[in-house]
């Protein structure tokens, strides 16, 4: 935008000794300001920032900056600072009845999905369950015993690699983690952190 251009022409019309004492001095002067003393309970880095941010007349960020002093919530949703345009869709909400009656459709989809793998990839997908069954992460059930509120879960495998730092020209080694699909299911758009948050029964996850 103008910011852009404005800081482009700055540096193309300025002779490089000038553009590098004017770094400098930049540095010199939020180094020293780091230095000086705090708002009590101000966090050490926080407090420049604040001053930054001002000086550079930067809007849009209290909120990012009241997270930083006051810590971040860990649910509810985020506020919007606006500083960038947004592009939101609309999201429709499930009933837990609405997806616990997608279930059928959801476990024929789950079952199309796996025939089409091949034999090494449902293996390693069901390797990731095993490992869950014996951290007792997960439990096994048997089809026919399972609740009637009982939603599936589409898990599907992912490889990464692994480099040892400590050891030099060493072959990356890879790792298989189960990752679980929370959209198909339609489990995503039913279950939402609300902030109060509302206290409502979950169906359970197979």
């Amino acid at each position: 935008g103008d910011s852009m251009g404005r800081a482009i022409e700055h540096m193309c019309s300025r002779p490089i000794p000038e553009l590098v004492a004017g770094r400098e001095a930049f540095l010199a002067f939020w180094a020293q300001a780091a230095k000086e003393p705090l708002l009590p309970g101000m966090p050490c880095r926080v407090y420049t920032l604040e001053k930054m941010c001002a000086a550079l007349r930067i809007e849009g960020v209290e909120p990012l900056l009241r997270g930083l002093r006051e810590s971040f919530p860990m649910v509810g949703e985020i506020g919007y600072p606006g500083l960038f345009p947004t592009s939101e869709r609309d999201q429709d909400d499930l009933s837990v009845q609405e997806l616990l009656r997608l279930q059928p459709t959801v476990l024929s989809r789950i079952r199309a999905a796996h025939s089409r793998q091949s034999d090494a990839v449902r293996e390693s997908v069901w390797r990731t369950v095993e490992k869950d069954v014996q951290k007792h992460w997960a439990s096994e059930v048997a089809l026919d015993r399972l609740p009637a509120n009982a939603v599936f879960l589409h898990r599907f495998a992912l490889q990464q690699e692994q480099h040892d730092e400590g050891v030099p020209g060493e072959a990356a080694t890879t790792k298989t983690r189960g990752c679980d699909d929370g959209r198909l299911c339609g489990i995503n758009r039913a279950v939402r952190v609300c902030t109060p948050m509302r206290r409502s029964p979950s169906p359970p996850s197979a």
